[in-house]
């Protein structure tokens, strides 16, 4: 429903986040897995093939959200995510700085 009136031509433009609504927060549950991650962004670019009809030139970017911080922020790029959009870890210079200088 998000993607309605969205013509097919401009997909492949957008940038999609993908974060677990219960790996959100202090207060989530558990973080989501690399797995989970691959899993889902399979997912997503194939609801998004199906919806162009397969005739898509390049497929959208889909980002990471959601706890990420250095110890596991290489392992979601790996598992396929184009980009990452962290959230508490953005407000501390620091940890944003080591979790930059973890990605290769």
């Amino acid at each position: 429903k998000g993607l309605q009136g969205i013509p097919k031509t401009a997909l492949g433009k957008i940038v999609i986040a993908y974060e677990p609504v219960w790996a959100i927060g202090a207060g989530a549950p558990r973080a989501a897995t690399a797995e989970e991650c691959r899993e889902m962004i399979i997912f997503i670019k194939k609801v998004l093939s199906d919806i162009s009809g397969g005739k898509m030139k390049s497929m959208p970017r889909v980002i990471y959200g959601a706890s990420v911080d250095e110890t596991d922020a290489q392992g979601f790029i790996d598992a396929g995510a184009d980009g990452l959009l962290p959230g508490r870890l953005s407000l501390n210079p620091k940890n944003m700085q080591k979790m930059l200088s973890s990605l290769s």
